[in-house]
């Protein structure tokens, strides 16, 4: 009977060429896999702190990070309010406290005690030796504000006439030509024709039917730059109408919730700026205005469906509630008009510092039953390292009325009001698409730096 061999694998000499290199390789991965986590875990660390921190005066703020590094608390240079400079104490977990600048430990609860005006940096160092990140802190009054949660109508017009795209025409010949093609594009702002400046939509139009097919020369605005294009219009069928093929808008308008009202009558709303539906990206808004707005009925949120406010503006004068001076990814701010304040029907409150912000029970004050109210939420995660374009808190509704009227955050609630602890901290920004109970605020300290 003959016996056959088979190979089954295939050892390789440890001692051989091949096995040096496959050693090299797997070393390789390995070291490039410790880095790789390494990494991750230094951006983790670093997004644990802010950039940025204020303290009330005469008010001892307590921070736990936990984070495995220590910071040197340095006091600058100058003088605020005419007043001597402090000495800042750095109070440790147990309260000893020690006098001038000092050295704490990140990965436990620390207190910062201030008594007058001035302006700190702490520089973090990563296990007490990898420069992490240098914080700034500054010392501020705590302010009031009266916490809004009414709906409200927002229009904006746009700096210039915003470009949505490009489109084919057909001329007095039948032919179809696309004459703004690859000459304008898409987020483009058209601010003058033939050196002539418009605003509005209306304007651009005559300005094209009055040069009829003399090539036109529009100023554009675009990433912040102005250049200049020549566009040939084309004359159509239609009662000898002159086209160059371009879609625009000048104004944008919907409902969105007011966050708060500021001592000196400054208002803030939203939560979020106010983008381009077509676009996509921030309005770049000239004038913008705020009205009383009536909620009709809601569309209740489901999961893979957000739900919607919808109701009717009256932009007539008597409801206009104030005017809009700033568009930002933080939210739309302005000055309010005198009735503002009897719109706004919450009570002063004191304002809480992203350090204050807590993970748990919280609340959002809304008018969307029609009536002012408070609801339970909770806040699930605070991110206190995330700047005004990045989400500041998670949050979850769980006040069992809000869930029957609304199903959770719907749109239009961008902007209501978050509560804690007697405190105005936030913002409600975003509901998650996938699960309408949770979504996302900001800070209201981010909002008030606008």
């Amino acid at each position: 009977m003959e016996t056959k061999e088979y190979k089954i694998w295939n050892v390789v000499d440890r001692n051989s060429w091949g096995y040096d290199i496959y050693r090299r390789i797997l070393m390789g991965l390995l070291v490039v896999g410790i880095l790789g986590i390494a990494f991750c875990q230094v951006l983790i660390y670093r997004q644990a702190i802010p950039e940025k921190i204020q303290i009330v005066k005469g008010e001892d703020t307590q921070f736990d990070f936990h984070v495995p590094a220590r910071a040197d608390i340095y006091q600058t240079l100058g003088q605020s309010d005419g007043q001597n400079q402090e000495t800042l104490e750095a109070m440790s977990q147990s309260g000893s406290s020690g006098t001038a600048v000092s050295t704490v430990n990140l990965s436990e609860p620390f207190t910062l005690a201030s008594n007058d005006f001035s302006d700190y940096i702490i520089k973090v160092r990563l296990f007490g030796l990898i420069p992490l990140k240098q914080v700034e802190v500054s010392t501020v009054s705590r302010t009031s504000v009266i916490p809004g949660g009414e709906p409200v109508g927002i229009y904006v017009e746009t700096d210039g006439v915003l470009v949505l795209g490009t489109t084919a025409v057909t001329d007095c010949n039948g032919r179809v030509q696309n004459p703004a093609e690859n000459i304008v594009a898409k987020g483009d702002y058209i601010t003058a024709v033939n050196g002539k400046s418009i605003h509005y939509k209306s304007q651009l139009l005559d300005e094209i039917e009055k040069n009829g097919t003399t090539p036109v020369v529009l100023t554009l605005r675009r990433n912040q730059q102005n250049i200049k294009v020549r566009v040939v219009p084309v004359e159509t069928k239609k009662n000898k109408e002159y086209k160059c093929g371009i879609w625009v808008r000048d104004d944008t308008q919907g409902i969105g919730t007011l966050t708060y009202v500021g001592e000196d009558g400054s208002f803030g709303a939203l939560g979020h700026g106010v983008s381009d539906v077509d676009t996509g990206e921030l309005l770049e808004s000239g004038k913008g205005r705020i009205y009383q707005a009536k909620i009709s009925y809601i569309m209740e949120g489901r999961n893979g469906s957000p739900g919607e406010l919808v109701g009717s503006i009256d932009y007539s004068q008597r409801y206009l509630l104030g005017t809009i001076d700033k568009n930002t990814d933080s939210g739309i701010f302005g000055n309010g008009e005198k009735n503002l304040l009897s719109y706004a029907r919450g009570k002063v409150l004191p304002v809480g510092l992203k350090q204050e912000v807590q993970e748990g029970d919280a609340y959002i004050q809304s008018c969307v039953s029609g009536v002012q109210h408070l609801y339970k939420i909770r806040i699930e995660k605070v991110n206190l390292g995330a700047d005004a374009d990045s989400p500041n808190m998670v949050i979850r509704i769980t006040d069992e009325e809000l869930l029957s009227l609304t199903g959770g955050i719907v749109q239009g609630m961008s902007g209501s009001p978050i509560i804690q602890d007697g405190k105005v901290i936030g913002a409600v920004t975003h509901v998650f698409v996938n699960d309408s109970t949770k979504g996302y605020g900001i800070f209201l300290e981010n909002m008030l730096e606008q």
